[in-house]
């Protein structure tokens, strides 16, 4: 709908999909009038950027520009981001005139109701032609906030910047962005979790693949060390993105019946080193249990060193257990040595692990269904899938040793930095009792020869095929 400006905030309540509002233009304006139009959309939609909102200003006269959006009469209470749409809400422009000036404006982003502070240290805004060099080197505090750096935009959707060009004509605008220090998020269903605001520097993030500036992190605050609930830690809070931090979950227990569900893009060093994953689960028909880390589809992340290094994930006799380890970044050198995955378990179950580029060394000294012994005919499955591997990824690693029952193991690789040939050493998989495994190579890489036992170990109930074709080892 396209609504005319006024000289003050007023108007009806609004349905669904009619959202009142309009523009609010400086008292004594004459000239072309702004306009806006907000678009119909259903009750309960998430707004999360002002970027969203002054899309909806379709025309703007040259002498004037969009200031902040409000949600009352008067003006005087800010729109606060996220929010989500209700057929009360109303949103109010309201315009300046353009003045070339350099301004600095806090960017608060916290909670639903978290009681917002006053901010201390921002410079003063002044006319564009009398400053030289923005003031960015200011740390403006808040209480109950962590100053993340400046940005050009309001959403801190770019990278924080350090020093930046003045426009003697337009002027220009810094956004002081401040991130709620903790986020606490109890919701009696599932285990509670902190988290820390953090903040990258550009620096810092190039080498990793991950975006530069603030998010917020899981951290070990060594408060706990059993997790008694189901474990969900999603990709973003309150509009930012969350990662793992170091440490976060070192040595911990992850009890009975305990599924865990994260979805980040870092998982920091050491993040889930030597964690126990119902280890201390009986034998019981009936439970399922699941443990996944998927890194986020948009944005290339990172799993740090020696982050699962030592850990056991399903050392357990259940229904189910299904353990995924997902991340489309950098897979750091260590970050899966010694990695025992559903060891001696007696129920069906899979190990998934779909990752990127995969340092050499990231992979040594795995573990998959040793000792497993199935009593129901359902097929163990192990699927690994690399975009990059560099060289000698994976050193001893074993796969169905010890183990009773039939077993599919796809192995995915699509590029690497040397030979095939040289990205594993002694990768066993298959040796005694009553075991056969469909081994399944899937790769363009070149040197292939899946008979050099200083390579690949297959027992004798191994069944080979590469790239779709049985082959005889």
């Amino acid at each position: 709908m396209l609504l005319p400006p006024h000289d003050g905030c007023s108007g009806e309540g609004a349905e669904i999909v009619e959202i009142e509002g309009s523009p609010v233009v400086p008292d004594g304006y004459e000239g072309e009038q702004p306009v806006l139009s907000i678009p119909a959309m259903a009750n309960g939609t998430m707004i999360e950027s002002i970027a969203t909102l002054n899309s909806w200003v379709s025309s703007v006269p040259e002498n004037l520009k969009v200031g902040d959006w409000y949600t009352d009469e008067a003006c005087t209470t800010p729109v606060v981001i996220p929010f989500a749409i209700t057929p009360e809400t109303k949103l109010y422009p309201k315009f300046e005139y353009v003045i070339p000036m350099v301004s600095y404006v806090a960017r608060l982003i916290h909670k639903e109701g978290f009681e917002v502070p006053e901010v201390s240290g921002l410079p003063e805004t002044k006319e564009a032609s009398e400053v030289e060099t923005p003031e960015l080197t200011a740390k403006p505090t808040a209480d109950g906030f962590t100053f993340i750096g400046w940005y050009t935009d309001p959403d801190g959707i770019t990278k924080p910047i350090t020093d930046a060009e003045i426009d003697k004509e337009k002027g220009n605008t810094f956004y002081a962005l401040f991130l709620q220090s903790e986020v606490k998020v109890d919701d009696g269903i599932h285990e509670p979790v902190t988290y820390y605001a953090a903040s990258r520097t550009t620096a810092e993030s190039e080498p990793l693949s991950v975006s530069a500036g603030g998010f917020y992190e899981v951290r070990n605050t060594s408060t706990a060390n059993t997790i008694t609930k189901d474990l969900y830690i999603p990709s973003t809070i309150i509009g930012v993105p969350v990662e793992i931090g170091e440490r976060a979950f070192w040595s911990e227990d992850i009890g009975d019946n305990i599924n865990v569900d994260i979805t980040v893009r870092n998982i920091g060093d050491n993040a889930f080193e030597s964690i126990g994953f119902g280890k201390s689960a009986s034998s019981s028909d009936g439970l399922s249990y699941s443990f996944k880390a998927i890194g986020t589809e948009d944005l290339d992340g990172r799993i740090g060193e020696s982050a699962f290094a030592s850990a056991d994930l399903g050392n357990i006799a259940l229904t189910v257990v299904d353990v995924v380890i997902e991340n489309t970044g950098v897979v750091a050198g260590s970050a899966l040595n010694s990695l025992s995955i559903l060891e001696s378990t007696s129920f069906p179950g899979s190990a998934t692990l779909k990752l990127g580029h995969v340092s050499a060394s990231a992979m040594d000294s795995m573990n998959f269904f040793e000792g497993g012994n199935f009593r129901e005919e359902v097929d163990a499955t192990v699927s690994i899938t690399i975009d990059y591997a560099e060289d000698l990824i994976s050193s001893s690693s074993n796969f169905f040793t010890d183990f009773e029952g039939h077993a599919i193991m796809e192995v995915n690789i699509t590029d690497t930095a040397e030979l095939f040939m040289g990205i594993f050493s002694y990768f066993e998989v298959g040796d005694s009792r009553d075991c056969t495994v469909d081994f399944y190579l899937n790769t363009n890489a070149s040197g292939i020869d899946l008979t050099d036992s200083s390579v690949f170990e297959f027992g004798s109930g191994v069944t080979c095929y590469y790239n779709g074709e049985e082959i005889s080892i």
